[in-house]
């Protein structure tokens, strides 16, 4: 599994019913987020590229995707040191560990 229920859940203090609601916000968050991010490489806009890494980050992080965070965590700090081949090679992998997560949630979503 690439989503850690258990951590977060612990996070917010074992409320179940709160992570399905993140889950969801996640699922419909990240999609768009995504596409913003896609358009601040197009534009070369570094600072909105650091800026949307750093919150793809975090809420990776929320949601126990600890792979997905570590890889925009990697793009953010590429970002900051304007490495943009470091980047994007991290940027590529986050795409797709980004569907198989979501594809997570969903199954989560129809239990």
């Amino acid at each position: 599994m690439l989503l850690d229920k258990e951590r977060a859940l612990e996070l917010l203090g074992g409320d179940e019913e709160m992570l399905m609601q993140i889950y969801d916000m996640f699922f419909d968050y990240a999609p768009n987020i995504l596409k913003d991010l896609e358009q601040a490489i197009l534009n070369n806009n570094v600072n909105d590229i650091e800026r949307l890494s750093h919150s793809l980050k975090s809420n990776a992080g929320t949601i126990g995707a600890e792979k997905l965070r570590g890889l925009a965590y990697n793009m953010e700090m590429a970002a900051k040191s304007n490495d943009m081949e470091a980047f994007k090679a991290n940027f590529e992998n986050f795409k797709i560990l980004l569907q198989e997560v979501l594809k997570e949630i969903d199954s989560l979503r129809r239990l």
